[in-house]
């Protein structure tokens, strides 16, 4: 703190553990994963809130089946263990949306194939580059392994450019003191 004034006192730097470690995943709200179980080619990307108010911060899961050429999804949330919806048509790309938000999931998941959605949390930068260079160091050739490569480098992208966002503002505040 620095004395500006006889009764004014301002802040002239914040924390590294704020700057560097409380930093959200995901879209800030929530975050999409792919089970790392997963075969098929299906891909999610991070979501967006449709409907502030609609929101839960529960955790979900969404399945695929695939059953006479026709494959469906189930979205069940997990939080409450109750089912959102079921039996919904998939047809190589959907536009989901269930308690507030909305995903698309691309690709041709296979039966028993899982994404999730949970809320956001703070992660650190390193532990996101962590992340980053374990992924880049599994062998990762031919499918599930190009899929899930592709996943986990969108989620990496994701959050550094989260933790970017994050420091612009500490570095705006800062400057405005």
């Amino acid at each position: 703190m620095s004395q500006v004034g006889p009764a004014r006192q301002l802040a002239i730097s914040d924390s590294g553990t704020d700057i560097f470690e409380r930093i959200k995943n995901g879209n800030g709200v929530f975050t999409t994963a792919a089970d790392s179980l997963n075969i098929g080619t299906g891909t999610l990307d991070k979501g967006s809130v449709i409907t502030p108010a609609s929101l839960t911060g529960d955790n979900y899961d969404i399945t695929f089946s695939v059953a006479a050429g026709m494959t469906t999804y189930d979205i069940v949330n997990t939080t409450t263990g109750l089912p959102v919806s079921s039996a919904n048509p998939y047809a190589g790309s959907s536009t989901i949306g269930f308690d507030g938000i909305q995903l698309n999931i691309k690709g041709n998941p296979e039966n028993g194939d899982k994404f999730t959605v949970s809320p956001s949390s703070n992660q650190s930068i390193f532990k996101t580059v962590s992340d980053l260079i374990t992924a880049l160091e599994t062998p990762s050739s031919g499918q599930p392994g190009g899929t899930r490569l592709a996943i986990i480098l969108s989620t990496a992208i994701q959050n550094i450019s989260n933790s970017i966002e994050a420091w612009l503002t500490k570095q705006s505040s800062i400057g405005a003191r």
